[in-house]
């Protein structure tokens, strides 16, 4: 019998789905809570990158080959920053916000 294994992009959204969980874990949100604060911080990257130039912002921000690059980019900040800052300093309210704020600001 022949054993299914799982290709490279399989891996990489399984492992994305459960640091995703991970992280709504942590913060106390829900997916679509997360999800909103993935999507705000991409458009405000966008709006940065694209200021002054409207019609570029407009083809970057509706590519799905920048989407996919952005949320690469997502899963590895979580992965080896905010995670392990955040895990560290769960038990420290004041730190774990402070975390959270210096997290929304690298990304945005």
């Amino acid at each position: 019998m022949k054993t299914k294994t799982l290709t490279h992009i399989a891996k990489v959204r399984l492992e994305s789905l459960t640091q995703s969980e991970q992280v709504m874990e942590l913060l106390g949100w829900n997916w679509d809570q997360y999800t909103e604060h993935q999507f705000e911080q991409y458009c405000l990257f966008v709006d940065k990158v694209c200021q002054g130039w409207p019609r570029v912002r407009e083809e970057i921000l509706y590519s799905p080959v920048f989407r996919g690059f952005w949320i690469n980019q997502w899963i590895i900040r979580n992965e080896w920053d905010w995670l392990p800052m955040a895990i560290d300093c769960r038990d420290n309210h004041a730190l774990f916000l402070m975390s959270t704020c210096i997290s929304t600001t690298i990304c945005g």
